[in-house]
């Protein structure tokens, strides 16, 4: 995947894997990760016989940007094309509400809300921003497997 920077695209998977020790709930998607796309997390949802309900799509974003806005939460006819129904065009709303589930996007005047608006995030990027060893962080994040 040339879109993968520096093999960055390990983390959404790692991601999951830590948020499950806290709920078998939450799930990771994106729209640019082969075998981590909108159809891939319903097919791991279903996997562990979770087939319908509330859903709550938040995007993994500090700012609630262009894909937020229609990739993940687009809604109505022009976020649905039901003779594609995987199409990278769905919007993850329009997905999941089209395959039994019911969508929920965290929202503020009609916006999907970014992580840094939820003041817990925020304080916690702080911290973290805070505490970071940069060269230290830096190498980890350009070769993860070296971890």
């Amino acid at each position: 995947d040339n879109y993968d920077s520096f093999k960055a695209n390990v983390r959404y998977t790692q991601l999951e894997e830590a948020l499950q020790v806290y709920s078998k709930n939450y799930y990771v998607g994106t729209v640019d990760m082969k075998g981590n796309y909108k159809q891939d997390v319903m097919t791991r949802m279903k996997n562990k016989n979770i087939a319908s309900g509330k859903i709550y799509l938040h995007a993994l974003m500090s700012i609630a940007g262009d894909h937020a806005h229609n990739d993940m939460a687009g809604a109505g006819s022009d976020y649905w094309d039901a003779s594609e129904p995987t199409s990278e065009d769905n919007s993850w709303y329009e997905f999941f509400n089209h395959n039994g589930y019911t969508s929920v996007v965290p929202q503020t005047n009609d916006n999907p809300l970014g992580l840094l608006e939820l003041p817990t995030i925020r304080q916690i990027w702080i911290n973290h921003t805070k505490n970071a060893e940069l060269l230290e962080d830096a190498y980890h994040s350009m070769y993860p497997e070296a971890e």
